[in-house]
């Protein structure tokens, strides 16, 4: 659907959420989420699409515009000279997070809701009922469930320590783990870590919060960020909650641990053991960094060298603060060699 864009067109960028036509069921209740659609005009192309919680609203459609504006469908980078929305509500959340840079107006989303509409109407009702698990399915064993309760509780363990002072993101490196320079970042109070593959997919989310890179975002990356929260036992669902009690992990107070892995446009995607593993170990490097003394005077970079407790054996750990690879201006791309043509010459 859409066609490309042209030269000096102006593009407008139009967003709303809806309900979606499935039914999700979960611990006995059934619910209907929402959807957050983003449609760019006069291209009519679909430049973000969203499932999530019902009742986000205005949050919702912030984040799917925030995932759309970091990581562009559109394979030139196209940023829209303005945003429309129906409500202002919307317009306001939005405006909070563009700034000036990009103007946010409240008018007419009829547009939108014709393709929506168009749409749902070839889509049947579907139920998704599998509950979910700790498992994952079967791609993740009990054992390294159980490690990952640890980790949680060694992380809520260190919740005063982020209370008190503010944390740059880390660089991990746990060789054993296979993690090597990963970039980890303690959000709150140590309610949530989220874990990078490498600085160029942090630098490209945080990016996601700047928008004057639209047009020069990289591209290749390997786009994934783990995400471990710490929930309350209330905001748990009941499968989650039976499968810790039936075998016995440890739970730390308000520190039930819950695995997410997201790509660049914000879509969840299926995490497996590796994953699980490696949250883990990043988990526990962090808490057991923050748990050190501060040192004595403050240090451009800090670098400590630690022990973990994984699978059941010490393995070697180094975390640093901030990751030194942040200090680094961002490279630019690579210069195109021109090939310069040869001259000819006479005999």
């Amino acid at each position: 659907m859409g066609r490309p864009v042209e030269k000096g067109e102006a593009i407008v960028w139009t967003g709303g959420t809806f309900p979606a036509p499935v039914t999700v069921s979960e611990d006995g209740k059934s619910y209907q989420p929402e959807i957050a659609v983003w449609l760019q005009l006069p291209t009519e192309s679909v430049v973000g699409l969203d499932l999530g919680p019902v009742g986000d609203g205005a949050a919702h459609l912030v984040a799917a515009l925030q995932a759309s504006l970091a990581a562009p469908r559109d394979p030139k980078g196209v940023s829209p000279s303005e945003i429309v929305v129906a409500s202002a509500e919307e317009a306001a959340a939005i405006a909070a997070v563009v700034g000036k840079k990009i103007a946010v107006r409240v008018g007419s989303v009829s547009k939108l809701k014709q393709l929506v509409k168009m749409l749902f109407s070839t889509l049947k009702p579907q139920v998704q009922s599998e509950p979910e698990s700790y498992f994952a399915g079967g791609r993740v064993p009990a054992d390294a469930v159980a490690a990952l309760f640890e980790s949680a509780a060694a992380l809520r363990s260190v919740e005063p320590v982020f209370r008190a002072r503010t944390f740059a993101p880390f660089g991990v490196v746990v060789p054993k783990q296979g993690i090597a320079n990963s970039c980890v970042v303690v959000t709150g109070n140590a309610d949530e870590l989220w874990v990078f593959d490498d600085t160029d997919d942090f630098r490209h989310f945080a990016g996601s919060f700047d928008l004057s890179g639209l047009g020069t975002l990289q591209r290749g990356l390997k786009g994934r960020r783990l995400s471990l929260h710490l929930s309350r036992a209330a905001d748990l669902p009941k499968s989650l909650r039976r499968e810790a009690l039936s075998h016995g992990w440890q739970v730390a107070a308000n520190a039930y641990p819950r695995l997410a892995l997201h790509d660049l446009h914000g879509h969840r995607l299926a995490f497996d053991e590796t994953d699980v593993r490696r949250v883990t170990a990043c988990a526990l490097a962090v808490a057991a960094f923050a748990a050190l003394p501060s040192p004595a005077k403050e240090l451009l970079v800090r670098v400590e060298k630690l022990k973990l407790r994984l699978d059941g054996r010490l393995v070697a750990a180094r975390v640093a603060c901030p990751h030194p690879l942040l200090l680094l201006p961002e490279a630019p791309p690579a210069a195109r060699k021109i090939r310069q043509p040869r001259r000819a010459v006479r005999r």
